[in-house]
């Protein structure tokens, strides 16, 4: 049985992904799959006057002309499309889909094309001398006041309050709150210990209440914001108040140094480290955004990567979050080609000590997210499949830091980390690995988010 096409195969560039493979399968080919199509057919079909499977092989042929067309069509493609494309050195991602461009005739060759997807031809050399902008990040005294900040009122006492309430003081009270004719009141409270503030007591009883002392004991009717009436009876029993210990020498002793100063000094080393690597950070996911912007990403991987990060999901999905997750998906294929390309055309590699710091940086997630879960993660991290994904992430890093040396950078404004953190902070979590980057189900979720492709 002849199972090659008597044609080199001829590969048509459509798109930068896409390409139709065209094909020839020779008259001696395309008549056995006629040969066999009526044969298999002829076994299972019932005509009358003959035997099962003993009818003619002419009169099976004239009275099921269609399936045997059909069925002989499938044993084409079947035999000779997989050959045809391996010939020519292609790899498909995704369906193949075959298109008929001549006459289906058993006595004559038949000309087929084959139209898929395959990977990009990944041209990195816009990353050499791109062009990029960055922001510095400069600590500065009120950064390090602000680390000392914390630190006070993780040393504040509480300490009872003699004179009036304050906003945020710790208070014992009792209450009741009634509205104007009502006979029973909405809110009451007996010795509440809570915070004086808006997001635990009423209004009522904070205006009823403000500026009194321990021991003041109220009985009065007070008009809102919003001309709403409250009459609010109770007593206040405690005040407390945190109470921070003194900016001195003695503090910067406590923390393990000669004096204030010294402890400053340290907390400006430790803060300048923090902002070095989140501008670091900033500058590999710009370098690695602008190289991987430029390659075409396969539709079919694309649809492979979202259907991985929908799950069970996938087919209820809304539109709007299947168009979402496609997105990310492209995203996340797109950095993961280009750090891909970039490691095989720098021969990156990772000695064994990154590997090693890759994995006990992902062993050290994995157990802060997976508290109860110890030995298994244990397990995990002693096994192949763990190193291997760190042996990837470190040559990921490695990878990164080659795109972002490749980059002539210009910085465009310089920020305290204070004002850095507070435009972050209404940003999205970065998640290089989308809705696979934080799976409790596996230990090792939380490495680089590279996608395998």
């Amino acid at each position: 049985m002849e199972t090659s096409a008597s044609t080199t195969p001829t590969v048509e560039v459509v798109g930068p992904t896409k390409r139709a493979l065209r094909f020839e399968v020779p008259a001696s080919a395309v008549g056995a799959a006629f040969r066999t199509a009526v044969t298999d057919l002829a076994a299972v079909v019932r005509l009358p006057g003959f035997r099962p499977g003993k009818a003619p092989a002419q009169v099976v042929e004239r009275q099921f002309r269609s399936e045997v067309h059909s069925r002989a069509l499938d044993l084409i493609i079947k035999r000779h499309a997989d050959a045809a494309v391996a010939a020519a050195g292609l790899r498909p991602l995704g369906r193949v889909e075959i298109e008929v461009r001549s006459l289906v005739d058993k006595g004559s060759p038949l000309t087929l094309a084959a139209h898929f997807e395959v990977m990009p031809a990944i041209d990195l050399s816009g990353s050499v001398g791109a062009e990029l902008t960055y922001t510095a990040i400069a600590p500065d005294d009120g950064d390090i006041d602000a680390e000392i900040a914390k630190v006070r009122q993780g040393r504040a006492e509480l300490a009872p309050v003699d004179g009036p309430v304050d906003d945020m003081d710790a208070v014992t009270i009792s209450f009741t709150v009634t509205e104007p004719g009502a006979g029973e009141p909405f809110r009451k409270a007996t010795r509440l210990e809570t915070d004086f503030d808006g997001s635990s007591l009423p209004l009522a009883v904070l205006q009823a209440f403000a500026g009194a002392a321990v021991g003041a004991q109220v009985a009065t009717t007070v008009r809102l914001a919003d001309d709403s009436e409250f009459h609010v009876e109770g007593e206040l029993h405690e005040i407390v108040r945190k109470v921070l210990p003194e900016v001195d020498d003695e503090l910067g002793r406590d923390q393990g140094f000669a004096d204030l100063a010294s402890w400053r000094a340290d907390i400006a080393v430790r803060l300048q480290a923090e902002a070095d690597q989140i501008v670091a950070d900033e500058k590999a996911a710009a370098a690695l955004h602008h190289a991987a912007r430029t390659i075409a990403i396969p539709e079919a991987l694309i649809d492979t990567v979202a259907g991985r990060f929908l799950g069970e999901d996938a087919e209820s999905a809304h539109p709007l979050q299947r168009a979402v997750t496609r997105g990310l998906a492209r995203t996340t294929l797109g950095q993961s080609l280009a750090l891909e390309a970039v490691i095989a055309q720098h021969a990156i590699t990772a000695s064994d000590d990154e590997v090693e710091r890759a994995l006990a940086s992902h062993k050290t997630d994995a157990l802060q997210r997976n508290k109860h879960r110890r030995d298994e993660v244990e397990r995990h991290f002693a096994g192949p499949e763990a190193r291997s994904r760190a042996a990837t992430d470190a040559r990921a890093s490695k990878a990164r830091s080659r795109l972002v040396d490749l980059a002539v950078w210009t910085c465009e404004d310089t920020v305290t980390l204070r004002q850095w953190h507070d435009k972050a902070r209404p940003r999205a979590p970065a998640s290089s690995t989308g809705p696979a980057a934080a799976d409790d189900a596996n230990p090792d979720a939380a490495g680089s988010g590279a996608v395998a492709v």
